[in-house]
This record gives C-alpha cells, sequence and structure tokens, in this order.
C-alpha cells in the first residue's frame, strides 16, 4: 500500500520460505498459500488527508530466552540482535572484556538453529556435527575486500556454538533493489565485486551458498582512485556475508528459493558429483539476471513452482528467451546459460563468469540504461 505493487509477490515468497523453516509442514502449507495469495490481493489508496494506523515500524528484535542474564556466550558479549531466520540467529556483539567499552571492536555473531526444515533430513546431532565440519572450514576463508572477514568459531560455547564474523555495516543489496535506484553501471560493479569475493573463496575450495542479495551488504567508502569516479567520490562496494551454510558440500535445505539450483531441491539426484561451488555460479548468474533487469529469472505463485521451475529447465529458462533473441543482449544470454546448466560440472566457473562478463559490459551495455528490457 505504500511503495506499490512491485516486489509484493517476492516478499510474500520469502516470508512463506520462512514460515516453512520454522513450522510443521501442514501448518505452514496452509500458512504459504494464504501469503501467497497477499500479492494477489487488490490495493486501494487511502483517501488523501487521511490518517491510517497503518505505520512503519522496525521490528522489535528480542534477546531469546536462552541467553544467559549476563549475555556471554563464548567468550563474547551480545549486544543487542541483528535478526534471524531459518539458518539461525545474528548479533552484534563484543568481546566479553570489552563489553563495557563503547568504543570497542564490534563483531557479527551468528548461533545456528536447529529448526523443523533440518528435522526432517538430519538429527541434531548430525545437525551440529555439520555445523562444526563447515565452520572450521571457514579457518581458510581468505582475507578480501568483497568478503566479510571471520573471526573465530566455538563449536563447545554455551549454552550454544557460535560463529564470529565482521560486522559489515551499510544497506543490503535487496534494500538497494527493492529501492530500484540502479543504473547499468552500479549493477556491473557490484557483480563485479561479488564475483570477485566468490573467485576468492572458490579459489580456496569453500562455497558461499547462499548467494542472494540479502547476503551482500554494500559498504560506502570513498574511491581516490579509480577513473571513472571524480576524485572523492564515495562508491558502495559490495561484500558477501553470513557464512552458515558456507563450507565444501552441498547440504539439504542451502540456498533460497529464487537462486538455488537443482541439486538443492534435489540433491539425491546428484549424488557425490556435486561442486558446491558450482551451486553459488547458479545463483550468481539467477542474481545477475534479477540485477540487471528488476525482474527475478524464476518466479510462481507458490514456491513448489519455484522450485519445479529451477528442476525443468536446462540452462535455458522461459525468462531468457527475450535476451537472447535481442540484437544486443544475446551475448549476455549465452553467458548466463552457461552458468544456468542443470549438470554442476557443465557450468562455467566463476572467473570465467566474471571476466566475460565485464568484456560483454564493456562491448554492449555501456549505453545501456537500467532496466534492461526486450
Amino acid at each position: 500500500m505504500r511503495e506499490g505493487d512491485e516486489g509484493v509477490g517476492a516478499a510474500a515468497a520469502a516470508a512463506a520460505e520462512a514460515v516453512r523453516q520454522d513450522l510443521p509442514p501442514l501448518f505452514a502449507e496452509v500458512v504459504a498459500r494464504v501469503l501467497m495469495r497477499v500479492g494477489r490481493l487488490p490495493r486501494q489508496p487511502h483517501p488523501s488527508g487521511e490518517i491510517t494506523n497503518i505505520t512503519k515500524r522496525k521490528r522489535q528484535l528480542h534477546l531469546p530466552a536462552w541467553l544467559p542474564p549476563s549475555r556471554l556466550v563464548g567468550g563474547f558479549f551480545v549486544v543487542r540482535p541483528i535478526g534471524s531466520g531459518g539458518g539461525g540467529s545474528v548479533f552484534v556483539a563484543r568481546r566479553s572484556e570489552e563489553r563495557h567499552e563503547e568504543g570497542a571492536e564490534i563483531f557479527a555473531l551468528k548461533v545456528p538453529a536447529y529448526t523443523g526444515a533440518a528435522a526432517h533430513t538430519l538429527s541434531e546431532e548430525e545437525f551440529m556435527q555439520l555445523f562444526r565440519e563447515e565452520a572450521g572450514a571457514l579457518l581458510t576463508l581468505p582475507r578480501h575486500s568483497n568478503i566479510a572477514g571471520f573471526v573465530t568459531f566455538d563449536a563447545g560455547a554455551r549454552p550454544k556454538p557460535i560463529l564470529v564474523m565482521e560486522l559489515v555495516e551499510g544497506n543490503t543489496l535487496e534494500r538497494l533493489v527493492d529501492r530500484r535506484a540502479l543504473t547499468i553501471r552500479q549493477v556491473i560493479d557490484v557483480l563485479d565485486g561479488m564475483a570477485a569475493g566468490l573467485q576468492a573463496m572458490h579459489d580456496a575450495g569453500l562455497a558461499h551458498l547462499d548467494v542472494k542479495p540479502a547476503n551482500v551488504i554494500l559498504r560506502t567508502q570513498r574511491d581516490l582512485a579509480s577513473p571513472r569516479r571524480s576524485r572523492g567520490e564515495a562508491r558502495q562496494s559490495p561484500v558477501l556475508v553470513d557464512f552458515g551454510l558456507a563450507g565444501r558440500k552441498v547440504r539439504p535445505g542451502c540456498g533460497s528459493p529464487y537462486y538455488g539450483a537443482p541439486e538443492v531441491w534435489e540433491l539425491s539426484a546428484f549424488g557425490d558429483r556435486v561442486d558446491p561451488r558450482a551451486t553459488d555460479v547458479y545463483a550468481f548468474s539467477c542474481l545477475a539476471f534479477e540485477l540487471l533487469t528488476g525482474q527475478p529469472l524464476f518466479a510462481g505463485e507458490t514456491l513448489p513452482a519455484i522450485f519445479a521451475a529451477h528442476l525443468s529447465h536446462d540452462g535455458n529458462p522461459p525468462g531468457l528467451e527475450w535476451m537472447r533473441k535481442h540484437d544486443r543482449h544475446g551475448p549476455l544470454a549465452e553467458l548466463l546459460s552457461a552458468g544456468l546448466a542443470r549438470e554442476p560440472s557443465k557450468r562455467l566457473g566463476i572467473g570465467a563468469m566474471r571476466a566475460r562478463l565485464l568484456d560483454i559490459a564493456k562491448e554492449r551495455l555501456s549505453e545501456s540504461t537500467w532496466p534492461l528490457r526486450p
């Protein structure tokens, strides 16, 4: 009602996904169907001047009941909650010895959640073992300007195990997309930075496994060197965050509906041949299309419909057809198609995708306006 029709369907699908993570299947299905219908309801503006009780309120986040009164977990002091989802809860935290120092360094502390969705495939013991294995893999995470820095993990912390990362401050890419305040140059810069971060992870043998706009934060910084901008102009550098699902293998439940590769939804059909880095490439290709066009590549009125869309193509989803036939954007469609192959081993690597995307942008997108359209 406040911001028009665009994005309502996507927001409803995201809410439905969250519900499915936390409720028993039958209840989740009922609630999810209602949520999906919300996006199709007619909206009527209120008469001019009418005061309504619809206000923009920030979601009130509370400290969880399991947190000790001291707020200490594994050597860190929890300052405040940031958010929570299917993968766990995230908090702003300081080192325990610096908890009373307002200027002390702050971190993002994540506590994994053993949800109903995980319970369908894993026991709690197996879930925690996976957490220990995958969190341990983050010890090899390289330092890179497009990757949130890894600080530590403590699988034995009480009352909950924790994963601690650099706290990156700024707006999420999701918020920038929702505002629809983009240019082609901004999109190419963001995609290039994301690909650079993923490439560094992939070179270390790690995959992010939950690439989506909400997991990219745009950190504002002064750019004093770039010849494409006036001296001292502020630019936004994309930083990959939330490594709660990162690791060396694809696991049940990793990924998100609009960006999840076929192997995420049908892992048993692919067996042990899945390279998780290819799963990132698929998600990156979906996100690239969305950033360039302002529309998701895969859509549906229900989550099963979205999953089916991922499973029913082999690199040539219907959403790419207009781009493939476009005089200027055909090579871009071919590139995205190379990252969307059903078989993970046939997908282009992220380094090759990054290089080719920059070439295409230079040759064919420099005069284009956002969003790309048929």
